[in-house]
């Protein structure tokens, strides 16, 4: 009887250790499938962030109202940065340039934003995708004439043309979870300064002719 006793008593031990083993061999796959799954996200989101603002180009808009907007604008109300976009296949008839703009939603979403044309385009054709969840802050700062990092853009008290850029911008994440990455990404050494001679509208349609004409509302130039 002690025996039998001693041997069932040696098997609970076995199973409790293996049981535990196993448990924990359990818990580290998942947190590894969990942090997997994290760093890939993160990936496709830096990746994103980055193909946008490389490709940066100069090019100011025109609003469905025919008010012009700047090639690259941060620190507003409605976005924390919006850009004109190049870099895409052109099809026949149609530019290769986009707007795209980011924001975080109060669900604490980091959302893309983009328009398939440049001037005039119908709140219809908004493209909204999610790009990552669980975000606190988005916050873009850009390298001003003085070489410091300010999040508006215009600088502050700085007269610049309206398809001026930044040539650094540096990107902040905060997650719900406390935790902040960042990136620098280089911008394009275009800042020059607004014109005092003549009207702000014969001056662009000089510079860019598709922003006078209403046929064209795709802004190829």
């Amino acid at each position: 009887m002690v025996e039998v006793l001693m041997v069932m008593m040696i098997f609970t031990v076995l199973a409790v250790l293996t049981y535990q083993g196993f448990s924990n061999l359990l818990d580290t796959d998942t947190r590894s499938r969990t942090q997997m799954e994290e760093q890939a996200q993160w990936q496709k989101t830096w990746a994103l962030l980055l193909q946008d603002f490389i490709h940066i180009r100069p090019r100011p808009t025109r609003d469905q109202l025919g008010d012009y907007q700047r090639a690259y604008r941060a620190g507003d109300q409605d976005f924390n940065v919006v850009f004109t976009r190049g870099g895409y296949p052109s099809l026949p008839g149609n530019s290769n340039m986009r707007r795209v703009a980011y924001s975080v939603s109060r669900d604490q979403e980091l959302i893309r934003w983009s328009w398939p044309v440049l001037d005039g385009a119908p709140l219809a054709e908004t493209d909204r995708h999610v790009v990552m969840n669980g975000v606190r802050s988005l916050n873009v700062e850009q390298l001003n004439l003085i070489s410091e990092f300010e999040p508006n853009w215009p600088p502050l008290n700085t007269e610049l043309a309206y398809d001026a850029v930044p040539r650094m911008i540096r990107v902040t994440i905060e997650l719900e979870s406390g935790e902040t990455f960042q990136r620098t990404i280089p911008g394009l050494e275009h800042s020059p300064k607004s014109t005092s001679d003549g009207d702000l509208q014969t001056t662009l349609s000089q510079r860019f002719p598709a922003l006078a004409d209403p046929n064209n509302p795709g802004g190829a130039s």
